[in-house]
């Protein structure tokens, strides 16, 4: 399997280009590059190392471009492929006797549909991040927050367990950012944020538990959320209540960095150690104990603790002390169905559930210690391995048996019949008085249209004519942001609208196609 994998992975570039039409020239190796490139490669003490590069189709990350280019793969084959959104699977359909998976029951506009799978089903249902109970569960983390989709709910690994599939890889997940990939308390169900080299790593701060002691060096650049330990790279381990301790110093570069504003209500504040520590619930004596010692270390520039660095390590000033609590973020799991190199579905004897393939994140190949990039290219290398295989027709057949209850088949849907995406289309040109344009930008759904009025050379009115984002999330942007726009006179001015969180491509596509009507202006 690891071959197979490997070998994909030497042909990324081959595969995106040929086979999914991107372009070649718009490749962008961001080895030398601060931040991402810490990642490319993110082991370079192994062997090989110089060989892994972490790439992108063109110049940006986090934008949705490479999910636009596989959307439009889809969507140029819709007379092959039917989707149907808010069309949840609920269970698959097997064959008792053999155990083939035969199809899949959906939950489609208040009915239970059984749609039957001719040659194989796939499972690509992502993780368990967005799964509490399993989180506990698996991970052993009480509290958290997602950082990555919201709607990873560990699905498919509930309906792998219920045909008989193993499970491997329960046990890892990922996280970002400093601190141990932690992040300040948000509440349940909503998405955490990652805190990337911020000024809480250096000064006059600790992160401590409930009894006042540190437990991990503060100024460590994490590994996809794993820290160092004993020449290996692990999850930090979690104490059940968390907190950063630091100084007026600390506060005034984390606010002057815009990493938290200065009246933030989760800044827990206090004129001495006995009174944050009250205010907390830390053990005051132990939290008095540690910053002593950490005092100690700054003016020595010997952390004997931890190891933290003498450069990033200052006295507390003694004048005032704050806290913020502190949560672990999960960025992906990595645990379900145990898969081969055929993308097939193992049971729990090692042997494949006939017509039953998974791919992506629904039981990844990684077991330890991720470098960046990797399930993207696993969700490439197994996706087109699991869809070929399960497109294939099969020789094998049912064993005959008497059914139950003889049954009529009465198809409600067919192939091509019905789907909830289609191919992009040239839109009517919507009508313009004078003094408005038209703008248009690629959001996460498709096309987002606004219609923006001009008074003079500034911005007097915003509307979206047209879109197609998600109810709740992509809608959050189209709702709130058109008013920010009013007064504007520039596509700089446009870009620099704060993009509302959660909603991040189509905020930006949004502020794209409000400079595309600008650009437009006279």
């Amino acid at each position: 399997m690891l071959e197979v994998y490997a070998d994909s992975i030497s042909r990324m570039a081959d595969i995106l280009a040929n086979e999914f039409g991107a372009n070649r020239d718009e490749f962008v190796d961001w080895s030398s590059v601060p931040l991402i490139g810490s990642m490319s490669p993110e082991y370079p003490e192994f062997e090989g190392h110089e060989k892994i590069g972490l790439w992108t189709i063109h110049q940006g990350i986090s934008d949705s471009y490479l999910w636009q280019l596989l959307r439009k793969n889809v969507t140029d084959r819709a007379e092959n492929i039917d989707v149907w959104f808010e069309s949840p699977g609920t269970g698959l359909i097997q064959d008792p006797e053999s155990k083939t998976i035969l199809g899949v029951e959906v939950e489609r506009e208040g009915k239970t549909l059984n749609i039957r799978a001719k040659n194989g089903v796939v499972l690509a249902t992502g993780g368990f991040e967005n799964n509490p109970s399993m989180v506990e569960n698996y991970l052993g983390l009480a509290e958290y927050a997602p950082i990555g989709g919201l709607y990873n709910t560990g699905d498919g690994i509930r309906m792998a367990l219920d045909v008989g599939a193993d499970l491997w890889h329960m046990e890892v997940y990922e996280g970002l950012g400093d601190l141990g990939a932690n992040f300040f308390e948000v509440e349940p169900g909503t998405r955490g944020k990652v805190l990337f080299f911020s000024k809480f790593t250096s000064g006059a701060s600790i992160l401590v538990a409930e009894d006042g002691a540190r437990y991990l060096k503060e100024d460590e650049v994490t590994r996809h959320g794993h820290i160092s330990l004993g020449g290996v790279w692990v999850n930090s381990r979690y104490p059940k209540n968390s907190y950063i301790v630091f100084d007026q110093a600390v506060l005034d570069a984390v606010v002057a960095a815009g990493t938290i504003a200065a009246d933030d209500t989760r800044i827990l504040s206090a004129a001495s150690v006995a009174e944050l520590a009250e205010k907390t619930g830390i053990n005051a004596d132990g939290l008095a104990a540690t910053i002593k010692k950490f005092n100690g270390y700054a003016a020595s520039g010997n952390d004997a603790q931890l190891g933290r660095s003498a450069a990033s390590m200052a006295s507390f000033a003694g004048d005032k002390y704050y806290a913020i609590k502190m949560i672990p973020n999960i960025l992906n799991t990595q645990g379900g169905p145990r898969r081969n190199e055929n993308a097939e579905v193992l049971d729990r004897d090692g042997n494949p559930i006939p017509h039953l393939y998974s791919a992506g994140e629904l039981g990844g190949i990684t077991s330890f210690q991720y470098q960046g990039g990797g399930n993207i290219a696993e969700c490439i290398t197994f996706g087109k391995i699991a869809g070929t295989n399960a497109a294939a027709a099969k020789t094998d057949t049912l064993p005959a048996y008497a059914a139950r209850t003889a049954v009529t088949s009465t198809p409600t849907y067919l192939p091509g019949t019905t789907t909830d995406i289609a191919p992009v289309t040239e839109e009517p040109a919507p009508e313009t008085a004078e003094n408005e344009y038209i703008g248009k930008a690629e959001g996460m759904g498709g096309p987002v249209t606004v219609k923006v009025t001009m008074d003079g050379d500034a911005i007097a009115k915003v509307e979206v004519i047209s879109h197609k984002e998600t109810d709740g999330i992509g809608t959050k942007p189209i709702d709130s942001m058109p008013e920010q726009f009013v007064g504007m006179k520039t596509a700089d001015e446009v870009a620099a609208v704060d993009k509302v969180a959660g909603a991040t491509i189509t905020s930006n596509a949004l502020k794209e196609a409000v400079a595309d009507a600008l650009s437009q202006v006279k």
